[in-house]
């Protein structure tokens, strides 16, 4: 990965983990940096999380971006945002950060019967 990417991913990461209190998303444990990248397997790492997944045509905006600790990143895999919500014991713990993410979230919760999950 080139330098540039690198530290746009810093910079990202930091910001999230600023603007979500240092909590993962979905779980909501306290994360933490591992700015010198000497802790890659430890399960409460922050990492970047795309709710659309890249796979699926998600893109790097910070909008598509959570924090998630490492652990329930690696659980969601490359699972869709609402099988994972909906099939994993782990509920969203921000749920005003769910409704602001709403460009990414409702068209993945728009394929179900349950489209009032998001209200």
């Amino acid at each position: 990965m080139c330098s540039r990417r690198k530290k746009s991913r810093h910079r990202t990461t930091h910001y999230l983990f600023n603007k979500q209190c240092g909590l993962c998303f979905y779980c909501g444990v306290n994360c933490i940096l591992d700015c010198a990248g000497t802790q890659s397997d430890n399960p409460i790492v922050a990492t970047l999380d795309h709710v659309f997944q890249r796979c699926h045509g998600g893109t790097y905006e910070r909008s598509n971006l959570v924090l998630a600790c490492r652990t329930c990143n690696n659980q969601r895999g490359h699972m869709h945002f609402a099988d994972f919500f909906f099939k994993t014991s782990i509920k969203v713990q921000d749920f005003g950060r769910l409704r602001q993410m709403k460009k990414h979230v409702i068209p993945i919760f728009s394929d179900l019967d349950t489209p009032s999950a998001v209200s």
